[in-house]
């Protein structure tokens, strides 16, 4: 039986016209119901129908509709799944149906419509032509209504029309058809794509759907006169989503030199653009950007015309070593190169703080020339690497990579043999960092780190605790602030100096890059050279490999998805992430 708690909020709930959301009753179910109570059939289906979320292109965890709010590993390294499909049953079925029946709120009668379709088969039950119908119905109502916010509501919709294309409901499309269209008229704004062009996508190019001529002719008009708009203001994002959107359309109606023109205009706009005109970063960026655009379309000699011109003007592009936007960074002091051959007992011939950190990088950072010679020699000595694939399991024994012959993947086999003598090393990198806490208070690092420039004020307290932590051997909690904050002031490093961080979502808006994406783009790589000169790329090797890369340490990553955080609780992993500190501390940015 479903708790009386549970009963008479739902109940409530049901009856009242007030908006709420599925989330809204997720939390007050788990308030509830707590992780280690029993629960009956009931509780369990209520969690489950409230904890879920939807995906009408089935890219969930399940390859359908329905998709679980978190899956991580247990004890052992299996996905575990949070809802669970373990809870499904006949009687699980059944409930629903129940409460679908019972259910007056358009809400709720969606959802438990939308859980009898989407898990009948799974169950081998039957789905009634009934539930169908009302569930499409109350999609479009609660479109209609506006009822939920209005990214809700186009999901509502979205839904709607996917019930009547794949149950057949064809009496139904022009119904929905309206409401899209008087939805898109009421949300839409020109800086969030995500609220308009649906209409387009969903109906007009879909050669089976009709409409009015007048319909059409109006809608195209009123896309027209909003990517005017957006030409004018130079919203390069949204002004992208209208051209591509009419392009489709004129493609898709065989109107060639409405496409060119469209277009043209799109790629005049860009090469204008303030950041296309000012920044070689940003003209690198835009171009490959306007090469994605018109990939997407053929059919003319002017359209391939124009692919080709900006295809040559990306193989020829070089950038521009005077550009401002380098400028801005600059370094506290070069890393010689015959700072390489230091010793660990001359590290600390100075008692000056930046002398010693200084040595410590220049011991412990990664040199890929000296490790190539050394990788050359092992594998002509040890020939059976060359003829062999390895297999890579990480510190939980989880498989994770193939490594192929010697042959037939080198650069990988060169990532590896790098990473293990990082591993190597780390030894005597403790040894260096234990004698520079006994030698040092904390202070001398908190200051160098704030100087750098790369942070605002608005860091530094987590300035102080990260290094307190350290300091005080409280390595779990370090790693754990620190790992996040390096992530933070990387992004603010290759941002400062001219590098895109982000790109556009389908919501309108941006999301960051992932750190990942960034470290190993050629940008960053030019902006390492700029800072550190002859030992730039091997900084930033080093740092890729303690930091982002499966075959190295992956602590960015080992961090953030939890994975075996035995190890985070001892110095293991947090002196190389120390490393990478007093790496970027070395960094300073001129704001002037």
């Amino acid at each position: 039986m479903l708790r009386t708690e549970i009963r008479d909020y739902l109940s409530g709930l049901n009856i009242n016209d007030k908006p709420f959301t599925v989330h809204d009753v997720a939390g007050k179910i788990r308030e509830v119901i707590q992780k280690e109570d029993t629960r009956s059939i009931e509780d369990e289906a209520e969690i489950f129908a409230f904890n879920v979320y939807t995906d009408e292109s089935n890219a969930t965890a399940w390859d359908s509709y329905f998709g679980p709010m978190a899956s991580f590993p247990d004890k052992n390294g299996k996905n575990v799944d949070f809802p669970s499909r373990s809870i499904l049953s006949s009687e699980v079925l059944e409930y629903w149906k129940g409460r679908f029946e019972e259910s007056q709120h358009l809400l709720f009668k969606a959802l438990y419509a939308d859980l009898i379709i989407e898990f009948s088969n799974h169950l081998e039950g039957e789905i009634g032509i009934t539930v169908i119908k009302e569930s499409l119905n109350a999609h479009v109502l609660l479109s209609e209504q506006g009822f939920s916010e209005d990214i809700q509501s186009k999901q509502h919709i979205d839904r709607a029309l996917h019930l009547s294309r794949k149950f057949k409901q064809t009496d139904e499309i022009e119904r929905i058809f309206e409401t899209a269209l008087l939805l898109e008229n009421r949300v839409a704004e020109d800086d969030k794509p995500g609220l308009w062009g649906f209409v387009l996508e969903w109906f007009l190019l879909d050669s089976k759907f009709q409409t009015s001529q007048d319909n059409e002719d109006g809608y195209i008009k009123n896309l027209e006169a909003r990517r005017k708009r957006l030409l004018e203001t130079e919203s390069i994002w949204p002004l992208e989503n209208a051209t591509i959107g009419l392009a489709k359309y004129y493609k898709h109606k065989g109107d060639y030199s409405s496409v060119e023109g469209v277009l043209k205009e799109y790629e005049d706009c860009i090469r204008n653009f303030k950041e296309y005109t000012e920044s070689s970063l940003g003209k690198h960026h835009y171009l490959q950007n306007l090469e994605e655009v018109y990939m997407r379309f053929g059919g003319s000699q002017t359209l391939t015309d124009r692919l080709n011109v900006i295809r040559g003007e990306l193989r020829n592009f070089r950038l521009d070593p005077n550009d401002p936007n380098f400028k801005t960074i600059s370094v506290t002091e070069n890393i010689p190169q015959d700072k390489i051959d230091e010793f660990l007992d001359k590290v600390f011939e100075s008692d000056k703080f930046p002398d010693i950190s200084f040595k410590i990088i220049a011991n412990f950072f990664l040199r890929k020339e000296r490790e190539k010679e050394t990788f050359d020699d092992l594998n002509k000595k040890y020939v059976f690497a060359k003829i062999v694939s390895g297999t890579i399991f990480d510190d939980e024994n989880r498989f994770i990579a193939t490594l192929p012959p010697l042959d037939e993947a080198p650069d990988l086999h060169f990532t590896k043999h790098c990473a293990d003598n990082l591993q190597i090393n780390s030894i005597f990198l403790s040894m260096a960092l234990k004698r520079l806490k006994e030698k040092h208070k904390k202070e001398v690092l908190i200051n160098q780190v704030k100087n750098s420039g790369i942070n605002s004020e608005a860091d530094y307290p987590v300035i102080d605790e990260m290094v307190e932590l350290f300091w005080s051997g409280k390595y779990l909690s370090f790693i754990h602030i620190a790992v996040p904050f390096i992530e933070s002031s990387l992004r603010r490093l290759f941002l400062t100096s001219g590098m895109v961080v982000s790109i556009e979502n389908k919501l309108g808006g941006y999301d960051y890059k992932s750190i990942n994406a960034l470290l190993e783009h050629e940008h960053a790589l030019v902006i390492f050279k700029q800072i550190f000169k002859d030992a730039g790329e091997d900084l930033l090797y080093t740092v890729r490999l303690i930091f982002t890369e499966k075959l190295g340490f992956n602590l960015r990553n080992k961090v953030a998805h939890g994975i075996h955080q035995g190890d985070f609780v001892n110095e293991k992993y947090s002196n190389q992430i120390l490393l990478i500190l007093l790496i970027l501390s070395l960094v300073k940015i001129n704001n002037k």
